[in-house]
């Protein structure tokens, strides 16, 4: 294998830098290890803590079962004071209601693909997550991580909210026709594979329990609900109502969001396409489509297919999108964000397929 050139200069630090410092929190788990592999590839990036409380100590390539070079060499402690000193950036690809603790007293900017920053406000995470925020003060200047929606805002952020995979499913279908006032409610049904669980062993993921089945959960109750009104709200200034169902699917990845809604100005098929692809014109990762989009055809993407059609029968919009959970839903979107805030190209290290 090559190794990488580390004398590189590039426009994202000062001058006295060379490449940018990153590390990642978490980076054992799926959406760490994914990180990990992204990163891996980039040219403006080198890698200096890989932290994990699970595996402290252990080797990374053995436990991943990989050959990177120019990385450390074995997991670390998660460690306020390693992050500060090593790293000029690092990702939290931690659990929900982890990494406001550790952020409140992390000195360096931070890209979270936890939920701890996605809200506004204190009080509705709260509400959601049932326990106290221990860094409301940050919530004021963090940056809701949706490229396609606050890029402008991503441009040098020190702090930013990796949106829900859910989420992200589901807010790119549904804004362009809230933006243009074309509906005000939405109904969401959205199947993910078990990948989205993370990697933690819970009973109902078991192999004898998924497989073969497909199941309603969090019915009414899925954290990322509020999540996706408070985003299309702050981006669009009008509200909208979302019912939302996920289910999971008995596959490794990917998710498959099919949204209804009031068709309040009766525009027919060719008008809904041409509304999301005046949208999206310019957005590298999203891919209009001119039939239903399946899962199969964005895992290992960091893109997000989208389908719009007309039921003129009940008067309704069926717009359905896919993307892959550890990529557009996670970790790809991360490295998205971060290729903005630093001005590298938007594109780096997460073109094409990815695996």
């Amino acid at each position: 294998m090559v190794i990488r050139e580390q004398e590189r200069p590039f426009s994202g630090l000062s001058d006295n830098k060379k490449m940018l410092k990153v590390g990642i929190c978490g980076a054992s788990g799926f959406t760490g290890a994914m990180l990990l592999r992204i990163l891996y590839k980039h040219s403006s990036v080198l890698i200096s803590y890989l932290g994990s409380n699970s595996y402290n100590g252990s080797n990374v390539n053995a436990l991943l079962n990989s050959d990177y070079e120019n990385t450390p060499i074995c997991f670390s402690s998660i460690d306020v004071d390693l992050i500060n000193k090593k790293c000029d950036l690092i990702f939290l690809a931690m659990p929900h209601t982890a990494s406001h603790l550790l952020l409140k007293d992390i000195k360096i900017p931070a890209i979270d693909l936890s939920a701890d920053f996605r809200f506004n406000n204190s009080a509705l995470y709260e509400k959601w997550y049932g326990t106290v925020h221990s860094c409301p003060d940050k919530l004021t200047n963090r940056v809701y991580g949706l490229p396609e929606l606050f890029r402008d805002r991503i441009v040098g952020s020190t702090l930013i909210a990796n949106p829900g995979c859910y989420a992200t499913s589901i807010i790119l279908p549904i804004y362009p026709f809230v933006r243009n006032g074309l509906c005000s409610s939405a109904v969401a049904d959205s199947a993910s594979g078990v990948s989205g669980a993370g990697k933690a062993l819970k009973k109902e993921l078991l192999f004898y329990k998924v497989d073969e089945n497909y199941k309603a959960y969090n019915i009414a109750a899925h954290k990322h609900q509020p999540e996706i009104e408070e985003a299309i709200g702050e981006k669009s200034g009008q509200k909208i109502a979302l019912s939302f169902v996920p289910h999971l699917l008995p596959i490794r990845r990917g998710i498959l969001s099919t949204i209804y809604m009031d068709n309040l100005s009766k525009i027919d098929k060719n008008e809904v396409a041409m509304i999301i692809k005046k949208q999206y014109k310019n957005e590298p990762f999203i891919k209009v489509r001119d039939d239903p989009p399946q899962i199969l055809d964005v895992v290992g993407t960091n893109d997000c297919h989208i389908y719009a059609a007309v039921d003129e029968h009940n008067g309704k919009i069926i717009v359905i999108s896919a993307i892959d959970n550890l990529l557009k839903g996670a970790s790809g979107q991360a490295v998205q964000n971060m290729n903005i805030a630093y001005g590298f190209d938007e594109t780096e290290a997460i073109g094409g397929w990815l695996g």
